[in-house]
């Protein structure tokens, strides 16, 4: 007998801050191997520089790379909603799956 199970997946999405790190920046893992919360007082004396997405409007272009499923097409939803209103910027989604 042949028995077949089936698996569901449900997809959530967290509102918590994403921070970008510049080619070649580095981040600071030391709080027991998690990214130190840039808005702590203890990253006010990092020296680190950790923009959120909505920071970096001034980019033309920018590149979000990362293993599968961490986010990054949700990250990219989210900012494309949040500029859709915006008379001064122009967002493009395109979902690289379909190729």
């Amino acid at each position: 007998m042949n028995s077949t199970k089936s698996t569901t997946v449900t997809s959530r999405e967290y509102a918590w801050p994403r921070f970008w790190v510049r080619l070649g920046g580095s981040i600071d893992l030391s709080d027991g191997g998690y990214l130190v919360d840039s808005t702590s007082e203890i990253a006010k004396y990092g020296g680190r520089d950790l923009p959120t997405l909505p920071e970096l409007v001034n980019f033309r272009a920018l590149a979000l790379l990362g293993e599968p499923g961490m986010g990054k097409s949700a990250a990219l939803r989210s900012e494309a909603y949040r500029l859709k209103n915006d008379e001064n910027f122009t967002s493009i989604f395109v979902d690289l799956r379909a190729y």
